[in-house]
């Protein structure tokens, strides 16, 4: 139904939240170490990774406690669910990058 996002930095320390997300979101976290918390739980959130967030959530960020925290984002809203897509419940929240094998 819709989209929208952006590009956005934090300074050292700052928070986002508690809020109650209204859609699904989608969120790459470019820089600084993040700790994203979803109905009391936490999930640590390197660089290079991705959180997918969805509608309901009761959701906050604590952004890098020592250094800036940049990240892309978009909102958006599907009108209708495709028929081959898994149920939104069993998607992961975060996926972190992948670590190369040594």
């Amino acid at each position: 139904s819709y989209l929208y996002g952006g590009v956005v930095q934090y300074r050292a320390g700052e928070t986002l939240g508690p809020r109650v997300l209204g859609d699904y979101e989608l969120v790459l976290i470019i820089e600084g170490q993040v700790t994203y918390c979803v109905d009391r739980r936490d999930y640590p959130v390197p660089p290079d990774s991705v959180i997918l967030a969805r509608p309901g959530f009761h959701e906050s960020y604590r952004w890098d406690p020592v250094g800036q925290t940049r990240h892309a984002y978009f909102h958006f809203e599907m009108a209708r669910m495709p028929d081959d897509w898994p149920d939104p419940n069993t998607w992961p929240i975060v996926r972190n990058r992948a670590v190369p094998a040594s």
